[in-house]
């Protein structure tokens, strides 16, 4: 097996891993817990269950973006597709990494003069 075969190999593999942690982190235990609180039928657990149907919906909000990270090809895909539209919109210029844009922000006259006056006020007591 090629040096390339192998890489790809570990990577997929670690990806599925990942890929079944999130599937039983968000899919797996809740259901067992949904089933226990069926079984069990207390209608004390209804917040419970509303907790699980929302972590039923996070599901993909986290396998989705793992899948893209994880897997190199497709992060690269993703990654170019970014820089296009970046370049076509023209925010290129303000992402270059050699500028540094420094912002200073000086404080008014009117803060100034509130603040005096406040400092003022506080040392007549």
């Amino acid at each position: 097996m090629s040096q390339t075969t192998m890489k790809m190999n570990q990577m997929l593999m670690r990806a599925l891993t990942i890929h079944i942690g999130i599937l039983v982190v968000f899919l797996i235990i809740p259901l067992c817990v949904l089933y226990s609180i069926l079984v069990f039928g207390n209608e004390k657990y209804n917040t419970i269950l509303e907790v699980i149907m929302v972590v039923f919906t996070c599901h993909s909000l986290f396998e989705i973006p793992s899948m893209l990270y994880f897997i190199k090809p497709y992060r690269t895909f993703i990654v170019g597709i970014l820089r296009d539209a970046i370049q076509k919109v023209g925010l290129d210029k303000f992402l270059k990494n050699d500028q540094v844009v420094m912002v200073q922000h000086a404080p008014s006259t009117t803060v100034q003069h509130a603040l005096s006056t406040i400092n003022s006020s506080q040392n007549r007591r």
